[in-house]
């Protein structure tokens, strides 16, 4: 866990918090050290504000321990989880990709290959290639894909698995911004509508699927980082 991370994330969740403790630390410090004598008309007031002041930092000491600190335990539980399925998912895919790609290039399916190809960059370049000079390997594995119902069915269940964990997020996650929330629902809503794709729908599908695993975007093009891990960290 980033602990300056985590400090700015609870700074900016709680600016309302940190002025009121801020406001009491300072009225007690003052009246400790100044040892303030006020006149007899403003001994009650005096007495108020030390109440109050010692009643927010003991709300605040309470919120800390006994709210926020349980929700954002729970909050990474659920984000870690979703970090490790997602890699999964794209270990699981690659691994049916290079299977489906061995009648055309010479896949080695093996651990290492498919750890490297997790890498946007590594992943970009191996299924770039055109081996026969006309198509790179991603469209002929896609063709594959596309006419072979057991490559459809394993793909289908990996990314059944995926999508559940991404709902999951989006039911039980509460977001800071509605940009990360709108990301990951885009990323369901497109998997979820072209999972089942036909034809020229599943050339689109493929094209999505590109976009996860190769880390491109209509906006920005390539990146070196993956794009669905960032949006991860960025919660």
């Amino acid at each position: 866990m980033d602990t300056n991370k985590e400090l700015e994330l609870f700074a900016k969740r709680n600016v309302a918090l940190i002025v009121l403790v801020s406001i009491a630390v300072f009225y007690l410090v003052l009246d400790a050290f100044l040892n303030l004598k006020l006149a007899s008309t403003y001994l009650k007031l005096e007495l108020i504000l030390f109440n109050l002041a010692i009643a927010i930092l003991s709300s605040a000491i309470f919120f800390v321990f006994i709210v926020y600190i349980p929700e954002r335990r729970r909050q990474l539980i659920i984000l870690n989880n979703l970090k490790n399925v997602y890699k999964d998912f794209k270990c699981e895919c690659i691994s049916l990709f290079l299977s489906a790609g061995k009648d055309y290039f010479d896949a080695n399916i093996d651990c290492e290959l498919v750890e490297s190809l997790v890498s946007p960059e590594n992943f970009k370049k191996y299924f770039s290639i055109k081996d026969d000079g006309l198509s790179d390997r991603w469209i002929l594995i896609s063709n594959n894909f596309d006419y072979d119902p057991y490559y459809r069915k394993a793909l289908d269940e990996e990314i059944v698995i995926f999508l559940k964990e991404i709902e999951f997020l989006l039911v039980k996650f509460d977001f800071d911004a509605d940009e990360e929330f709108r990301f990951f629902k885009n990323v369901y809503r497109l998997l979820f509508k072209y999972r089942d794709a036909q034809e020229d729908d599943f050339k689109m599908f493929f094209g999505i699927l590109w976009q996860i695993f190769a880390a491109w975007s209509w906006i920005d093009g390539y990146s070196d980082e993956d794009y669905f891990s960032k949006r991860i960290d960025s919660c």
